[in-house]
């Protein structure tokens, strides 16, 4: 026969699998679509790991994570429709700055006291760099502009900054010098 100590820690066990269940039911369900759920689940579970309640605690406490929630979910849809260009001005804001970090390594072969085998890696890694984020500015702005479905003048805009970002960039790629002085 099970003592009570045994009794009481599998009961335990049962409120700590129900809360941290119903936690993250509440939080799967509410916040799909954001790349940080999986983050808040798991600080929830683990801050709760320890923290033994009476099933009727764990009903209420789930309750109150779901209405953190389903708060945050509908904060985070009323800022999207009221800025829906606004990722996408943030993505291509952060690929031009990659491009001009480009240019500033290009433009270091032209000082003297230039290690060329180094800056010709780091002017790959930046490359690299380069095409990452504007593979996410392709991304979000055909997204963005899908969701809005109408031509705006704001999205004809970052449309053509990004296509003039991407000529520049293509035109400062295809030209090759041979920068080592003989």
């Amino acid at each position: 026969m099970a003592t009570r100590s045994e009794c009481l820690k599998v009961e335990e066990l049962k409120v700590k699998l129900l809360k941290n269940s119903l936690t993250l039911i509440c939080c799967v369900l509410t916040n799909l679509a954001t790349s940080t759920s999986p983050f808040f689940i798991l600080l929830i579970m683990i801050l709760s790991i320890d923290d033994v309640r009476p099933w009727q605690e764990v009903i209420f406490y789930s309750m109150l994570v779901f209405i953190g929630s389903i708060w945050y979910t509908s904060l985070s849809y009323i800022i999207y429709r009221l800025r829906p260009y606004r990722l996408a001005q943030q993505t291509l804001s952060d690929s031009i700055h990659e491009v001009a970090d480009f240019l500033r390594a290009k433009a270091k072969f032209y000082s003297q006291d230039t290690n060329y085998e180094k800056n010709y890696a780091q002017l790959l890694q930046l490359q690299v760099d380069v095409h990452q984020k504007q593979d996410e500015v392709r991304e979000v702005l055909f997204k963005t502009r899908e969701i809005v479905r109408e031509s705006t003048p704001q999205g004809r805009f970052l449309l053509i900054v990004f296509t003039d970002m991407v000529d520049l960039f293509e035109q400062v790629m295809s030209t090759y010098y041979n920068y080592k002085p003989h």
